[in-house]
Order: structure tokens, then C-alpha cells, then sequence
């Protein structure tokens, strides 16, 4: 049975004692400084015993005990390169500094030292953010494992301001306009370098869908419907070298977007000379990507980048990477992007249309 007890009686003097039994039926005690946090004590251990079943763990595991634990459940839901991240900022910010704790002894004075320390330390907010919510992510798993009464981390990067005003990411936002984008595709149309005016469909695809740069890179002959004049996205290819992979796009599932008569033509002519790229350079038969380099693998996402910035696009739109589509779409502008069919996610529709 639960119990307060005077430190008195175990060699404590001044102290309050919550003596209990944990879910293992180990005997534990739990000093406290005044009565009021022990009586807190004493009603998160009542809380824990009337949950139905048993810990998934030790109730005094630490933080770098759990931390594998978690990642391996991470490893059936998110993409390879979001559990590569969630491993990177838990070994280089968070095990350093909170491992040796138990996930009990977490708490917000501890995060919040931790996360102000990395923004002294020259850190950018965005990593910072990235470090708080792996952890957030953590701590949520050992609630629902039992293993913590309350995640900590819980809004905590408003107080610290870590989280950007939708204002501000808003102006953050940086789209080409009508003008910007008819001039950055006719500058990779007529370029002077083969290799960078190869990169012209790729990029007309992706303003005109509003497909993201790893979509497209995934993208085969198969999935064109030319009667229907319609692209099917079912895939995207992450990673560069020998790291590349294909996975499901961002949203997790396929969907289908139009085409305009221009990208149609522009594939069309593109199919033809793949043809007969593919007997000029001996590949035995065409490859079933749509955008490959001149050895017929998909082209590579670090230099896609650098030819966008190799065709002049303006300077407030570097940051963007590639261009996805038109920032002023309207009924008589001819760059708007085709826009997704009903089966489409709604992430998509607003990329296509914003």
C-alpha cells in the first residue's frame, strides 16, 4: 500500500517519504522536499497502479535504454531518411546530455536548459526545433507505453519560441511569379549546356503538377496516361548515390494529377528521343524512368539543384530548390499548374494551386 511518511523514520529528518510498490512488486521509496510534492508523488503512483496492465518496461528505465527501443518502432512508420534524422539528433544532442536519466526524472526545467544551451551553442532554431520534437516523439511512445505520467515536452517550443508564426512562414515562402518561372524554363530550354537543357522537361513537369523533386525523380513511362493525358504518382526516390531509395510519396499514398496539352507534347517528345538515345548509346532497351542522366539512371537529386541555380532562376527563389509552381495562378496565365484530380491529396491540391 501506498503511503507519506516522515523522513524522520528512515534516517531522513526533514524530509517526506512516499513509500510504494512498483509495477514489478519492487519496494521503492520517493524523497521529497515538502509534504505538497509528495502528496503529487503520491498520486501519480496511485494513477499508474489503477492502469489497466503492466509497464512495457522498468519504471526507472533511462532515456538511453528507451531511445533504441523507440527507434525500432520507428523503423515500421516513418521513411528511412526520417529515422536516419531521429538517430542522428538523439546521438549527437540528446543522450550526451539526458541519457544517464531516468524518462520519470525528465521534465520541462531540463528540456528547456537543454534546448536553450543548443541555441547559445550557435544552433539554428529549425535544428533546435527538429531536437525538441524527436524528443517530444520519444517521450509520447513511453506514455503510451507506461512508462511516463505526462510528456514534458508538450508545447514547449512556444515558450521558447522555436515555432514560427504562420505570418512568418508564410512570408518565408518564396514562389516564383508568372514572369520569374516562363523566364527560368526558356533560360533551361535554350541554355547552352546539353546537360542542363536536359533537365527542361524535368522541371516543366514539376511547375505545371506541382510535384515535389523526389516524386518526380521517381516517376516512369508506366505511370503517363497519354489518352487520358494524366501522370500517376505512386512513388518518390529519396537519398543520392549509392543511398538512393524508392519510397511512398510524402502523404503516404499514390495520386493523380493532369497534364496540360504543353507537358504532353513536351513528353511525347521526350519519349522519341529516349528511343533513340538508347540505340546511340547501346543500353539494350529504354529505361523506365522519365528523367535519367546520360548512363540511363535517374537523374540525382544534388544536381538537379545545381542546375536550377545554373539557369539564372531569381535569387529569391534559390531557396526553393526547384521550381514547383507559379506564385500567381489565374485563368490566363499559361505557366498554371495542372491541377490534381479528385483522387489526389490535399497536400498536393495546395501545392498545385498555391
Amino acid at each position: 500500500m501506498a503511503a507519506i511518511i516522515k523522513g524522520e523514520r528512515r534516517g531522513r529528518p526533514g524530509r517526506w517519504i512516499v513509500d510504494f510498490r512498483d509495477a514489478s512488486g519492487r519496494r521503492r521509496w520517493r524523497v521529497c522536499r515538502t509534504r505538497e510534492q509528495a502528496e503529487q508523488v503520491l498520486a501519480a503512483v496511485l494513477r499508474q497502479a489503477r492502469r489497466p496492465g503492466r509497464p512495457a518496461g522498468h519504471p526507472d528505465t533511462t532515456l538511453a535504454e528507451y531511445a533504441p527501443r523507440y527507434l525500432e518502432q520507428l523503423v515500421v512508420t516513418a521513411k528511412p531518411r526520417t529515422l536516419d534524422s531521429a538517430r542522428g539528433l538523439l546521438e549527437r544532442h540528446v543522450l550526451p546530455a539526458l541519457g544517464p536519466l531516468t524518462l520519470r526524472a525528465l521534465d520541462r526545467p531540463r528540456l528547456k536548459r537543454l534546448l536553450a544551451d543548443k541555441l547559445r551553442a550557435g544552433y539554428s532554431r529549425d535544428t533546435v526545433r527538429l531536437i525538441l520534437a524527436v524528443v517530444r516523439a520519444l517521450l509520447n511512445a513511453a506514455l503510451e507505453d507506461g512508462l511516463v505520467e505526462a510528456n514534458p515536452a508538450a508545447r514547449l517550443g512556444r515558450q521558447l519560441r522555436l515555432m514560427a508564426s504562420p505570418a512568418a512562414r508564410q512570408d518565408a515562402i518564396k514562389a516564383m511569379d508568372r514572369t520569374q518561372l516562363r523566364a527560368f524554363l526558356e533560360a533551361c530550354r535554350t541554355h547552352p549546356s546539353a546537360e542542363v537543357r536536359r533537365h527542361y522537361p524535368l522541371f516543366l513537369v514539376m511547375a505545371r503538377t506541382g510535384v515535389r523533386l523526389g516524386e518526380a525523380l521517381g516517376l516512369r513511362w508506366q505511370d503517363v496516361d497519354w489518352r487520358g493525358r494524366a501522370l500517376r504518382v505512386e512513388r518518390g526516390l529519396s537519398g543520392t548515390g549509392r543511398h538512393r531509395r524508392l519510397e511512398t510519396p510524402k502523404s503516404g499514398h499514390g495520386r493523380t494529377v493532369d497534364l496540360s496539352q504543353q507537358t504532353l507534347s513536351v513528353l511525347r517528345r521526350l519519349e522519341v528521343k529516349r528511343k533513340a538515345e538508347t540505340l546511340r548509346r547501346g543500353w539494350g532497351e529504354v529505361p523506365p524512368w522519365l528523367f535519367v542522366n546520360t548512363a540511363g539512371q535517374p537523374l540525382d537529386a544534388s544536381r538537379v539543384r545545381k542546375v536550377f541555380r545554373a539557369c539564372s532562376g531569381p535569387p529569391a527563389c534559390r531557396a526553393t530548390g526547384a521550381p514547383t509552381a507559379c506564385a500567381t495562378p489565374s485563368r490566363a496565365c499559361s505557366c498554371r499548374p495542372a491541377s490534381p484530380r479528385p483522387t489526389s491529396s490535399a497536400s498536393s491540391a495546395t501545392r498545385a494551386s498555391s
